[in-house]
């Protein structure tokens, strides 16, 4: 399988990786476990629409 990825994507990926150690896979791997890790907080599924919500009650 290949992706193409748009040379400003690319750079964008090139700010999260370490030189000489992380590949594209290893920094889209290290992006989804933050983002899963974010989304898991507590065990608890955090939307959009969870966080509008108590920030409009806040």
């Amino acid at each position: 399988m290949k992706i193409e990825i748009p040379e400003p994507l690319f750079h964008r990926l090139q700010k999260h990786a370490i030189p000489l150690v992380d590949n594209i896979p290893s920094v889209i791997t290290k992006i989804l476990d933050k983002y899963e890790e974010y989304e898991n907080i507590d065990g608890v599924k955090n939307s959009l629409k969870q966080k509008k919500i108590s920030m409009m009650i806040v």
